[in-house]
């Protein structure tokens, strides 16, 4: 996720956020896109926290779940990673500006999509929570 600070200059620079990027903990606007995305299958308790790394709070949450519930919950953090990167890519090379409902949205296309293309265990959460294709 990017924003933008006037320096004292005026000038507008773009500060970038580390959402995709291998820095030691998940930024406020992309704990809150994760919070978000898994509140949609009633998740939202395994959301990251201050401090997580990406690759370790995966693990032990994936740990936390077994069965379709699990691989719901990894093909979900799959799909939230890939669906920041490219609104990430968005806002670097196309000059546009980080949008949670943007991402937010993009991610719920992308469910769907995965979902008839055979994700079981996000059909498998979607049964959990139909209100995902209420968008």
């Amino acid at each position: 996720m990017t924003s933008s600070r006037t320096t004292r200059s005026g000038r507008r620079e773009r500060q970038r956020s580390s959402c995709t990027r291998g820095t030691p903990s998940f930024t406020i606007p992309c704990r809150k896109f994760w919070f978000e995305l898994l509140r949609l299958f009633g998740l939202h308790a395994f959301a990251p926290q201050h401090n997580d790394f990406l690759q370790e709070w995966w693990r032990i949450q994936s740990s936390k779940l077994d069965g379709l519930f699990q691989k719901g919950f990894n093909s979900l953090v799959v799909l939230g990673a890939w669906v920041l990167w490219k609104h990430r890519n968005r806002c670097v090379f196309q000059e546009g500006y980080s949008n949670l409902n943007i991402a937010l949205s993009n991610a719920r296309d992308e469910v769907l999509v995965w979902s008839l293309a055979g994700a079981k265990g996000l059909s498998f959460l979607q049964g959990f929570d139909p209100g995902i294709q209420d968008s």
